[in-house]
């Protein structure tokens, strides 16, 4: 009997611990649905790198590229959303978005393709 209410007490207590039982076939009563604390993000850079501008640049303003990323993690396609009106900043900083590193998507804790919008912020340089 006292068990039975140790048991009882416990689990009402340790509501983490009821949840991660492994009930087979209850949804979000798995440990694997424990053990992902974010089911759901989206896409990040994670060491961002910066374009290589032209000396001398007399421009400023924002270059845009979008990126998409694969469930690994790896640039599979970029493209120029909005465009400084030079090619050579553009792929300057579309160089950049290439070398940069990044995490996916996450969704319903798997990784999938998503996708990120590099910025790049430039002045004029000396």
């Amino acid at each position: 009997m006292l068990f039975v209410i140790a048991t009882i007490a416990l689990q009402a207590l340790s509501p983490a611990l009821a949840l991660t039982s492994g009930t087979p076939g209850v949804p979000g009563n798995t440990l694997a649905s424990a053990a992902c604390t974010h089911p759901n993000v989206e896409a990040s850079v994670t060491d961002p790198q910066p374009p290589v501008l032209p000396h001398g640049l007399k421009a400023s303003g924002t270059v845009e590229v979008s990126v998409t990323i694969a469930p690994n993690g790896t640039v599979t396609r970029t493209s120029v959303v909005k465009s400084s009106g030079s090619a050579t900043i553009d792929d300057s900083v579309v160089a950049a978005a290439r070398k940069s590193k990044y995490s996916p998507k996450v969704a319903n804790c798997a990784p999938v393709e998503g996708s990120y919008i590099f910025r790049a912020d430039f002045t004029p340089r000396p």
